[in-house]
């Protein structure tokens, strides 16, 4: 995939200089529905496999980020086929979580529902001031089902969790920049360059260790004090021999 693009109908997918950038561009909300969402998937796939690309970006078009799941295409599905397209976003969402590459989201413009759950699959959020953020599902009698439910207590705690899921409500940038669910707000004309250096100074780092990390993040909000301690030990055991470590190290001794 090295310095090519490759544009589906829905999302397309750039690289250069070991980072990759997927847009999502299906007008006027970039709803996701079952073909951006195979798309999605395609796209997550060969960047997951691509040794070159070391960071990915995940944005929107200005002014919205997604707006989730197509809820006028899911009306007219079958039960089997709308579990379907929900086992491919889950698919796609577990790419993101699990590549060991940093992947940055560009909240482009207002995330909300299977929009905000791509989001916060992602390891880092970069919000634009103007958008809103929420999961509205319960509005609908719906829930949400891309796995928010796991992912949302971990960024922002069980209590807000549960108020944002419970009522539906939409919080500004600024309210979700203070509640810890996304990690920098800046201007629509900044978020691009934002984003670039973010990504770009994560290239540079090990993924061994970043794959090592993301392994352990999310476990370790959970699990008890012998399990942390023995899954770092292992993970950190994993890397004591890579090249990227002995690089990282030496470069360190000779800085200081």
């Amino acid at each position: 995939m090295s310095g090519r693009e490759n544009t589906h109908s829905c999302i397309s997918l750039t690289q250069n200089a070991g980072v990759a950038r997927i847009v999502i561009s299906h007008p006027p909300v970039n709803a996701l529905g079952g073909e951006c969402l195979e798309e999605l998937e395609q796209s997550l796939t060969a960047v997951a496999r691509d040794p070159a690309v070391r960071a990915l970006i995940v944005a929107g078009t200005p002014g919205i980020f997604s707006a989730g799941a197509d809820v006028k295409e899911y009306a007219g599905l079958s039960v089997e086929d709308a579990l379907a397209n929900f086992a491919t976003a889950h698919r796609a969402l577990l790419l993101i979580e699990e590549m060991p590459k940093v992947v940055v989201a560009a909240v482009t413009g207002h995330a909300v529902g299977g929009g905000l759950e791509l989001a916060l699959a992602c390891d880092l959020r970069v919000c634009v001031d103007s958008a809103t953020l929420g999961l509205p599902e319960i509005e609908m009698g719906w829930i949400p089902c891309w796995g928010a439910l796991r992912r949302l207590p971990r960024v922002v705690g069980e209590g807000k969790a549960r108020w944002m899921i419970l009522t539906g409500e939409r919080l500004s940038a600024e309210k979700a920049e203070a509640i810890g669910l996304v990690d920098l707000v800046v201007t629509p004309e900044e978020v691009d360059s934002v984003v670039d250096h973010i990504a770009a100074s994560a290239a540079g780092k090990s993924p061994y260790a970043v794959g090592a990390l993301k392994r352990l993040l999310p476990t370790l909000a959970v699990g008890g004090p012998l399990e942390d301690r023995e899954a770092e030990l292992n993970a950190t055991a994993a890397l004591i021999h890579t090249e990227e470590l002995q690089r990282g190290r030496d470069g360190f001794l000779t800085k200081s």
